[in-house]
């Protein structure tokens, strides 16, 4: 398991250990990964950007505003 993936297993434990688990679920239901396209535009620009960000941003991109199908989203 890389760094990026235990990092997104770490958070989702503390939401959940801290009476946040349906806002995990609900955040998980609703998020996007990079596509591989975006990945590798990001590879191209930032060639040395680490593996571990490469994998949480495959799992929430990171995104400030986003439309989830009928819903919009703030982070």
């Amino acid at each position: 398991m890389g760094k990026g993936i235990e990092y997104i297993q770490k958070l989702k434990e503390a939401y959940i250990k801290n009476g946040f688990g349906k806002k995990w679920e609900h955040l998980e239901s609703i998020s996007n990964g990079l596509t591989s396209y975006d990945k590798e535009k990001l590879i191209q620009e930032y060639p040395e950007i680490p593996e571990s960000l490469l994998e949480i941003l495959g799992n929430i991109d990171g995104t400030y505003s986003r439309q989830y199908g009928e819903e919009k989203r703030f982070y």
